[in-house]
């Protein structure tokens, strides 16, 4: 996984259900592979922060890191997918064997204001049941954001 230290002047939030969601985070990994193994996304309200990476091999395939503005309306249409933050605190995590047998491994990571981070990993291309809509969606994100 990337590690982002991000510096955020006016936190945004949006609020479902009482409580409010601060970001997103949403990637890929691949343990055996070659290049960019590592790909994810940062979303707030304002803007959507890109991350690649390599395990083995920095010096061809350095760190990367973009930054692009991302709309609130989009943010808060990422927050009503969650629909329930309590049923997403209940999803047992890992969901299969995420990067076993070298398939990959997907995570999606929500902050909220009074905790940060409630991660679910899952196998690469599958799904989390009840929050398929927020996998695709967060996929289609990563694919539009990371070149």
């Amino acid at each position: 996984m990337l590690t982002l230290l991000l510096i955020v002047s006016a936190l945004t939030i949006a609020t479902i259900q009482g409580e409010s969601i601060t970001s997103f985070e949403a990637g890929t990994g691949f343990s055996s592979c070659v290049g960019y193994c590592y790909q994810s996304v940062y979303i707030n309200a304002s803007m959507v922060i890109t991350g690649k990476s390599s395990k083995t091999n920095l010096t061809d395939y350095p760190e990367i890191h973009e930054a692009y503005p991302f709309a609130s309306s989009q943010f808060n249409e990422l927050v009503e997918l969650v629909g329930s933050i309590q049923r997403w605190k209940k999803v047992d995590t890992p969901i299969g064997c995420p990067d076993c047998y070298n398939q990959g491994a997907e995570w999606i990571y929500i902050d909220t204001e009074d905790q940060s981070i409630y991660g679910v990993q899952f196998e690469a291309n599958s799904t989390i049941v009840g929050f398929e809509t927020l996998v695709e969606s967060l996929r289609a994100l990563r694919q539009t954001f990371i070149h």
